[in-house]
């Protein structure tokens, strides 16, 4: 069976073993480390490097999607911006180029493992939305222990240590996880 000139592989390389597995525990991390800096660094050396090496893999199965052609015109865009100054500092574009590549290659990784292991990546996605569940419920009971409800916007445990990105990554996954319950055979009808 062939995708967009690429062959199926039933069990995927071990280079592609090996992400999923270290994309899974970075994703798990967001609700499950509580140092920012050390997913980071995860990020960078666990699932970053392994991922160049999919590099001409990804880029095969996204070369003609128009939504991934659309984000890369647009970083590039946003990259660009930068030098469109009196001062242009080479530094800051740098970080900001590091930045758009490590979005980038995780947009790929993410496609080429759930191309991979369409099955398992549901699984994960649905453990994922489990373990958010259960972090967003512990997250209330901590934070309102000692913050009034609902003056206080609520952070999030684990690295979600600002209000938006916890109010997004919770939205996120309780949406997500929606999805997963309207789509069970209980919520069915016949």
């Amino acid at each position: 069976m062939h995708t967009n000139g690429m062959a199926m592989h039933a069990n995927g390389s071990y280079a592609t073993k090996f992400v999923f597995l270290t994309y899974s525990i970075f994703i798990f991390g967001f609700f499950l480390i509580t140092n920012a800096v050390d997913q980071y660094k995860f990020y960078s050396i666990a699932v970053f490097i392994p991922d160049l090496l999919l590099l001409p893999q990804g880029f095969t199965l996204l070369r003609n999607n128009r939504l991934f052609l659309l984000l890369v015109a647009y970083f590039t865009y946003m990259l660009l911006n930068t030098l469109w100054s009196e001062l242009i500092e080479l530094k800051p574009f740098f970080i900001y180029a590091r930045l758009v590549f490590y979005i980038l290659l995780f947009i790929l990784i993410t496609a080429i493992l759930r191309f991979e292991y369409p099955d398992k990546f549901d699984l994960l996605l649905q453990m994922i939305c489990l373990i958010a569940g259960v972090a967003a419920i512990a997250s209330m009971v901590i934070w309102y222990q000692d913050h009034s409800f609902p003056r206080s916007r609520l952070i999030g445990i684990g690295t979600l240590e600002n209000p938006n990105p916890s109010a997004m990554v919770y939205g996120f996954f309780a949406v997500l996880s929606l999805f997963y319950a309207l789509r069970t055979k209980m919520w069915q009808t016949r």
